[in-house]
């Protein structure tokens, strides 16, 4: 209950166009292993709600959600590499939250096997695909655009086996037309 109390206030402090929550243990479901859940749904709710990045470790392998409109109810909003992330609005009665997940655990040693392969996954890297060591990358203000980022996660082979753009519409108030 505290850490999410601590991540929805910070989050209704913030005007920031970027908004990243990390901790390093994850929810069994919110990795491609088998660790066990250690932090609770609150976490990944208070962070989807206001349109922030999950990014998590832990479980060594990488995996990563599609974009998700409820993490406990592992609800995915799209399936498109362009992830449109963006926070509920609170005058409104529906859940406007959009967000993903990811576990950036190829850091160290001990790469470990796919255990999940459920319909909320958009990629996944283990020793199941042959993974080695590596780390996920964000260029943020991509092409000149602050609210657009592009990811992609490297290994130290050179190979890229996941890649996709962020689209981030935290701030922007959706009643409006221009």
């Amino acid at each position: 209950g505290l850490h999410d109390d601590y991540i929805r206030d910070q989050f209704d402090e913030s005007d920031h166009v970027w908004r990243i929550s990390s901790w390093h243990k994850c929810q069994n479901k919110m990795q491609a292993g088998s660790k066990p859940n250690e932090t609770g749904w609150g976490v990944y709710e208070e962070s989807r709600k206001a349109g922030a990045i999950v990014a998590t470790a832990h479980e060594h392998l990488y995996s990563r959600t599609h974009l998700m409109s409820h993490f406990e109810k592992t609800e995915v909003a799209s399936t498109s590499n362009t992830l449109v992330i963006r926070e509920d609005e609170s005058g409104t009665h529906a859940d406007e939250g959009r967000s993903f997940a990811f576990v950036s655990g190829l850091g160290g040693k001990n790469i470990r096997a796919q255990k999940r392969n459920d319909h909320w996954w958009a990629s996944i890297y283990s020793s199941s695909q042959n993974a080695r060591s590596g780390a996920l990358f964000g260029v943020f203000n991509y092409n000149g655009n602050e609210r657009e980022a592009h990811f992609y996660f490297k290994d130290i082979g050179g190979r890229i086996p996941d890649q996709f753009t962020v689209q981030s519409e935290v701030g922007v108030d959706s009643s409006c037309t221009e």
